[in-house]
């Protein structure tokens, strides 16, 4: 019986393992994905200085010269969100399944729009109403999903005290969200930080936690 007992212990800890090491290599993808986007949209306002940021989307920037570095940016963004998701989902007490879901369909949100592009100075297209819808239903869906993470945070040691600033993170991308029509290419450059940030953030920890597993 005590043979038997440490070989079921001993296949536990095997698959607890596993477990550990595929949430650190999803969390490493999630923070090279994000951070390839970020690092590619801050060369973009270098090398695209014709577009003002206070007034441009960053969709823009797929447009014309250059417009290659934005899409590859959208296919990082997307695959690094999606990893995140599924990290998440390994790593979080009991995470539930709508957070790592939503947040994971902004993943595929973002690889869909670096292949449907954003309307230029030209006429309204079909093709730019469509990137403008997919974007729009992806940061709502992010925004649900840090929201509902943020619950599933409370009855975990490990991420209780990221709870609040995922709140507060959450708040902030929301209220540029709604404001950013509004504000244009400046309002939404500070909810792609404050979304970003926070991927950042949750990726980092959730690398850290698997590490020291």
């Amino acid at each position: 019986m005590n043979i038997f007992g440490r070989a079921v212990g001993a296949l536990t800890d095997h698959r607890a393992s596993r477990t550990d090491r595929r949430a650190y290599l999803a969390a490493t993808i999630s923070l090279v994905g994000v951070g390839t986007f970020m690092v590619g949209v801050a060369l973009l306002h270098v090398l695209k200085r014709d577009l003002n940021p206070t007034q441009h989307f960053i969709s823009e920037y797929a447009l014309g010269g250059f417009g290659w570095i934005q899409r590859i940016d959208f296919l990082a963004v997307g695959v690094g969100t999606i990893a995140l998701a599924l990290t998440l989902s390994r790593v979080v007490k009991n995470p539930g399944r709508i957070a790592p879901i939503f947040i994971g369909l902004f993943g595929v949100s973002a690889l869909l729009v670096a292949f449907v592009q954003i309307d230029g100075p030209q006429p309204i297209t079909t093709e730019g109403q469509a990137h403008e819808m997919i974007s729009a239903i992806g940061f709502v869906l992010l925004i649900s999903g840090m929201f509902v993470i943020a619950k599933k945070f409370r009855s975990d040691p490990a991420w209780s005290a990221l709870r609040r600033p995922t709140i507060a993170w959450a708040v902030t991308a929301s209220t540029f969200f709604v404001f950013m029509m509004v504000l244009g290419g400046i309002g939404q450059r500070i909810f792609i930080v404050a979304c970003f940030s926070w991927m950042l953030a949750m990726a980092y920890h959730a690398r850290n936690l698997a590490r020291s597993a």
